[in-house]
């Protein structure tokens, strides 16, 4: 099976619809940014014993709408991966290579004091590679064939996923 991976930042209405079509087809269940919405996401996984890779953005963390410290620390307890997302979602190119790896070390190390360890999974924020090599293997959304169900219907998942590799 080729490496696949569904992303959401926000999770739809219709979501445990999608996870239904999703099964079997998809290696990995990435969600982007860490948006308020992290436990409801935790708690349809936990249910069907899969788990997620929660990709923060520290900087962030308890603004209005996003999740909490706590709750990062919750989806880790509970299994879920946690990935580095970057400080502050910049958009790594068009910042000089000095802030890129900055924002990266910083969200290492913000990570690392709410879990426990430093995260061994990046994603780029807006899958927009930088010009530096940060010094890990950007295992986040590009190593997999990406699949972003969004806003499609159960049946428009169930059809796309026909097409995946």
């Amino acid at each position: 099976m080729a490496r696949v991976a569904a992303l959401w930042h926000r999770i739809p209405a219709n979501f445990e619809d999608q996870l239904d079509q999703l099964q079997g087809h998809v290696t990995e269940y990435q969600f982007d940014d860490g948006y308020d919405d992290v436990m409801d996401v935790a708690d349809i996984l936990d249910t069907r014993r899969l788990t997620g890779v929660f990709f923060i953005v520290p900087g962030w963390l308890g603004l209005d709408g996003q999740a909490t410290k706590e709750q990062v620390a919750e989806l880790y307890h509970r299994g879920h991966t946690i990935g580095n997302h970057t400080m502050h979602h910049v958009l790594m190119s068009r910042v000089p290579m000095a802030v890129q790896r900055a924002e990266w070390e910083a969200a290492q190390v913000a990570l690392c004091d709410i879990i426990g360890e430093k995260p061994d999974r990046f994603a780029w924020p807006y899958g927009q590679e930088g010009e530096v090599t940060l010094g890990v293997q950007p295992r986040g959304i590009q190593s997999f064939e990406v699949f972003a169900p969004r806003k499609l219907s159960g049946w428009e998942v169930h059809k796309a996923v026909q097409s995946l590799p």
